[in-house]
């Protein structure tokens, strides 16, 4: 298993534990710099419209630290 297949079995296996719905996303086609920063954007504006549409602060989650911890960083 690569790198990023172990942290994106980390992500889902988080979200899975925390009672999320996983959903798959699949970039378009392109360059990989084009096609990583399209998947980025994607995730990155989610979780933030859904923290703060909920009050809270997307910087500060403790599944964000958990997933530190897990990945020794």
């Amino acid at each position: 298993m690569g790198a990023l297949a172990g942290v994106a079995s980390g992500i889902q296996e988080s979200a899975r534990a925390a009672g999320a719905v996983v959903v798959e996303m699949h970039p378009d086609a392109g360059p990989a710099i084009a096609r990583a920063a399209q998947l980025m954007h994607r995730v990155d504006f989610t979780a933030t419209y859904l923290a703060l549409g909920q009050g809270l602060d997307p910087a500060v989650s403790r599944h964000v630290t958990e997933l530190r911890d897990r990945l020794g960083r």
